[in-house]
């Protein structure tokens, strides 16, 4: 069937919804899915993908002034509904959501599905006018844990405050979320320790991020060059504070080993005081970067010296998809299948990952030997149709476990 898209309010104009066998599922997102500008909504396509593959699917997402008919159109390709919900641009998550309320609410009397689906725990501030509705958690990383950990990393006593603030307020709803949710989707095994064991949840899983093999594939062109390199959204805290805390206390060891080596921090959305950061020797910024592979491909060694925990970095899964030798900490590595030391290296203090950095640089049997490895752990283990299997798998055994 071709996706249908309406607007907000009526719910009778999506009554003939549901057409295929199967489940059916409503699924809640604050934003569409495009324009994809962070690894979540990546994420949150795919699994929708084979969902829908399988079970009828409606979407009802936020829409943006600034959102686009194309956007509306790419995202309506990724589900059998979508409805969209008008959001006033500068509206936090929670704001989103919560216009989404009403929507919701009338689309789950009038479908009556299987379940809802919360992209986010954003997305659960959506059920409000229907608060007995069973519906499944996707949690792409633990909101409150990550909040606190950018109040310790906070650089002024009033973004502290504020940070523990929310994240106070954050952990409470989590907390009350993950106990009444179905299932708990996670996407690590360490994000899955947290809602079980800090908040409760009954029921989780994990359905791993994944990557696209075939579009981030590996180049077989020496690299001549001493290049390190990181990517990611450089608007998210904890790439900020990743890169900024490599460059103050990873790069200058490995600047006193390697005089001629070069860092490449390549993203979107860069901040001012990231972009200050290509005003030092060895060091280029490069923001605005619609496809990261020239830039990946070029370097002898990727590196996410993350410091934050939650969720799982789809940079990493990129690169380890293209081939390349990776220098990574304990948080950077969460959610992946890897082994230090066979197709990743994991060093989480400065002095350690320098060392480690500086290894792959000189030893190319080494950097080989791992950038072999790393191919063959993305293509075994990490692929999207991995991934969203069993993302589909879990929400069916959800609904089944409910009504058993």
């Amino acid at each position: 069937m071709t996706p249908t898209t309406t607007a907000g309010s009526p719910a009778a104009t999506v009554a003939s919804a549901f057409t295929r066998p199967g489940l059916k599922f409503v699924v809640v997102r604050p934003r569409l899915l495009f324009p994809a500008d962070c690894g979540a909504q990546t994420h949150s396509a795919q699994m929708l993908k084979q969902l829908n593959r399988e079970h009828s699917v409606t979407l009802v997402a936020g829409r943006l002034r600034s959102d686009t008919d194309e956007d509306v159109e790419a995202t309506a390709a990724f589900c059998e509904n979508l409805i969209t919900v008008p959001v006033n641009r500068g509206s936090s998550e929670g704001d989103a959501a919560r216009a989404l309320a009403r929507t919701v609410a009338g689309v789950y009397k009038t479908l009556k599905p299987d379940a809802l689906i919360c992209d986010s725990i954003y997305a659960c501030e959506a059920l409000r006018q229907a608060p007995n509705a069973p519906f499944i958690l996707f949690q792409h990383h633990p909101e409150a844990a990550v909040l606190h950990q950018r109040a310790a990393r906070a650089h002024s006593l009033l973004d502290k405050m504020k940070l523990n603030w929310r994240a106070w307020r954050m952990r409470s709803f989590e907390e009350k979320e993950c106990r009444r949710a179905l299932c708990v989707i996670a996407v690590s095994d360490a994000d899955r320790f947290h809602f079980q064991n800090d908040f409760g949840a009954e029921h989780c899983e994990v359905a791993r991020a994944g990557v696209d093999t075939a579009y981030f594939s590996p180049v077989r062109t020496p690299v001549r060059t001493n290049n390190i390199v990181f990517t990611g959204s450089l608007d998210w805290p904890a790439n900020q504070d990743a890169v900024e805390h490599f460059v103050e206390h990873i790069f200058p060891l490995i600047q006193k080993e390697s005089p001629n080596v070069m860092f490449s921090i390549v993203g979107r959305n860069a901040t001012a005081r990231i972009l200050k950061l290509g005003e030092r020797p060895g060091i280029n910024v490069t923001d605005a970067v619609n496809d990261v592979r020239p830039y990946v491909y070029n370097a002898k060694v990727y590196v996410a010296p993350q410091r934050m925990s939650g969720g799982t970095r789809l940079s990493v899964l990129q690169a380890l998809a293209m081939g390349k030798a990776i220098v990574t900490t304990s948080a950077g590595s969460e959610g992946l299948m890897a082994e230090h030391g066979r197709n990743i290296l994991i060093a989480d203090a400065p002095a350690d990952f320098a060392r480690e950095t500086v290894s792959l640089l000189r030893d190319d049997s080494r950097r080989r030997m791992l950038e072999q490895n790393a191919r063959s752990l993305a293509e075994r283990a990490h692929t999207w149709a991995h991934s969203a299997r069993d993302f589909s798998d879990i929400c069916t055994r959800a609904v089944a476990h409910a009504i058993s």
